[in-house]
């Protein structure tokens, strides 16, 4: 038996300016909290009762492409 798996939906538009070299944790299209750390980032949304449903997302610097 597979399993299929579908990644959740980022948002359409993620402000890359706000959140320039940081970690973005998206849940439900949105993006809900932020940090430079992310283990900091991660245990805030684990006291939260959310990581396990939100997307996480690494902002890169203006100019970076990521492959």
């Amino acid at each position: 038996m597979t399993e299929t798996l579908r990644p959740r939906p980022l948002p359409r538009v993620l402000p890359g300016g706000k959140y320039i070299e940081e970690w973005v944790a998206i849940y439900r299209r949105r993006a809900i909290d932020h940090d430079k750390d992310f283990q900091r980032l991660w245990k805030r949304l684990e006291q939260r009762g959310i990581v396990d449903e939100c997307v996480f997302y690494n902002v890169p610097r203006p100019g970076v492409v990521l492959v």
